[in-house]
Formats: structure tokens, C-alpha cells, sequence
């Protein structure tokens, strides 16, 4: 891939994961024996970690805190060479407690932590450049004091500079008027199909639809849609009819962190002057490539996604 032109600039959610591999999700009231456990780093680290796997230039300003979870993740950051721009806060970061079923799907239960607890005056101090890319995700909107902070701060980027919103498992927790605020700064907006489905619900309108669109910020504004083994499908006003990207025949090991994967390859083919259609080629081969190991951290092959994403339609 070409060398970025822009930088990934993440202002969304870290957090400590509990991984538990359980034979299947208990009923109310029962227990399952979880057969390995393991912590990991969750939330923007593995859009992050995507995106710096193919070369893209990634920063990291979420806040991080005093306590040992946030010290492990700066200790990651700089071993993946992740620039990381965060204040530190007093406290810690959220835990997310994740099932992982056999067949590698998975549900989760999360706390909040400092995390959300951003200062405009400290994104304020950074500075942000035409060509960079912001990266939020819809899930930190159920946060008062993160929502209103992100709202001011974008309002006042530069011209140049693209916002991309990830949807989220907690899109159904995100009320409509909150939407309202940050969609019409948006030029990227990015989910799954049972996301992007719920989002549309809150909203009023088909995310894959020229309406929704038109909501979005920009001539260039851009939608995707995954689909699982099926790829994902792309709307902009460049292209008024839905495209289909085929995506590759991989099984299925683990799919958690798969999305993020998705999206940080994704945005690194942007800021990078890929056409919509091509970074998501190379997204989706790089989304095959993770659904099928344990584990979404694993550094990618740029050179094997590039000739793998020549053979996709």
C-alpha cells in the first residue's frame, strides 16, 4: 500500500479485556465452564494495531490512567509503534468481560473507566492536519461528558480533515438527537449489518440509503456495510447504487476484534489516496485473514492483503 498521507487519529474507548472460551453462552441462572481465559486490549487498540500493521501513521488520544491496565497498554502501544498522545488521568480504564462460543462468535459486558473521560482542552492542544483521519466510535456516545466534548472538538477541526464513526454493539444504548449532533460532521461511517440495521431503526433511515447520505458531511461522504463471508457493501455518492465486495472463503476460528480489523485497514487505504473501493478490497481480505485465527492482534501481511485484494470484485 502506498505510504499514508494522513494520520489515523483515535479518540475512541480502550479497554482491558477477561477472554473466557466457553463451550456455550449459559442460561439465565446456570454456569459454564470456561475452558481458557487470557486478557487482551480491547475497544480502538485493534483499529489501531490494523492500521499500523499496514503502514498507516496511528495516534492514540484516549486518555489513559494511573493503574496497571493502562500502564499495559502503553507498554503495547510502544512495542507496535503506536503514537500515543493520551493525558494521563487519575484512575484506570474499563474491563470488558468477553464470551467466546465455540464457532468464535462471542458477547461481552463492559465497564467504563477513565477512558471517557476526554478534555477538550487536552484534544484541543493536539494538533490535528488536513488529510488526518478521527476516529470515533458510536458506542462512547452513551457517555454524557465524552459526547459533548467530541462534539465541540470536531465542530472545530480543520477543513480536510475526515471523521470516521464505527458503530457498535452498544449502537441500540445511542438516542437519535445525539446522532443528530455528530452525523452531519461525519464522512465515514462504518458497521456491521446487524449494526448498521439498528443504527437505521434509532435513526429513521436505511444506512445503505442515498437519504442517509445525504446526512453525512461532504461530497465524498462514504457508508459501509459488513457482511460477514458475504463482504460488505459500499454507498457513496461517487458510486448511487450499492456495491457488493466479495470478501474471501476463510473459516470461521474467532471473530472478536474482526470489525475493528475491518475498519483500521479500511481507513488506512483512505488516508492513503486509495479510491473507497480498493481500501475495501484490502479490508476485507485483511477481515478474512483475522476471522480465521484466535486473536485479532496478530500482525498482517500488506504485501499478501495487496495481492489477495486483486483477485476480490
Amino acid at each position: 500500500m502506498p505510504s499514508a498521507n494522513g494520520r489515523i487519529i483515535s479518540v475512541a474507548s480502550l479497554a482491558m479485556t477477561l477472554r473466557l472460551e466457553v463451550p456455550a453462552f449459559p442460561e439465565r441462572g446456570s454456569a459454564v465452564p470456561a475452558q481458557s481465559a487470557r486478557s487482551g486490549i480491547g475497544g480502538a487498540f485493534d483499529v489501531l494495531t490494523a492500521a499500523r500493521s499496514v503502514g498507516a501513521e496511528v495516534v492514540n488520544l484516549c486518555p489513559l490512567g494511573t493503574g496497571p491496565n493502562s500502564m499495559a497498554i502503553r507498554q503495547e502501544m510502544h512495542r507496535r509503534l503506536i503514537d500515543n498522545q493520551a493525558v494521563e488521568m487519575v484512575g484506570d480504564i474499563g474491563l470488558s468481560l468477553v464470551l467466546v462460543e465455540e464457532g468464535g462468535y462471542y458477547t461481552s459486558v463492559m465497564t467504563s473507566g477513565i477512558e471517557v473521560d476526554l478534555e477538550l482542552s487536552a484534544l484541543s492542544n493536539f494538533t490535528v492536519r488536513p488529510g488526518d483521519c478521527i476516529y470515533i466510535s458510536a458506542g462512547d456516545l452513551v457517555s454524557d461528558s465524552y459526547r459533548d466534548v467530541i462534539v465541540h472538538w470536531v465542530a472545530g477541526l480543520p477543513e480536510g480533515v475526515t471523521i470516521a464513526l464505527a458503530a457498535s454493539s452498544l449502537v441500540r444504548d445511542v438516542h437519535a438527537d445525539w446522532l443528530e449532533n455528530i452525523l452531519p460532521m461525519v464522512d465515514v461511517f462504518t458497521g456491521n449489518v446487524d449494526q448498521a440495521r439498528r443504527l437505521g431503526a434509532v435513526i429513521g433511515c436505511d444506512v445503505e440509503s442515498a437519504d442517509f447520505l445525504s446526512i453525512l458531511h461532504g461530497e465524498n461522504a462514504i457508508a459501509v456495510v459488513r457482511d460477514g463471508a458475504r463482504g460488505a457493501y459500499l454507498r457513496t455518492r461517487a458510486y448511487p447504487q450499492r456495491r457488493q465486495v466479495a470478501s474471501l472463503d476463510y473459516p470461521v476460528v474467532d471473530t472478536l476484534g474482526v470489525g475493528a480489523t475491518h475498519t483500521g485497514v479500511f481507513l488506512a487505504g483512505l488516508v492513503a489516496g486509495c479510491d473507497p473501493l480498493d481500501a475495501l478490497r484490502r479490508a476485507n481480505v485483511a477481515g478474512a485473514m483475522a476471522v480465521s485465527r484466535p486473536g485479532a492482534h496478530g500482525a498482517l501481511d500488506d504485501a499478501e492483503i495487496t495481492r489477495l485484494a486483486a483477485t476480490l470484485s
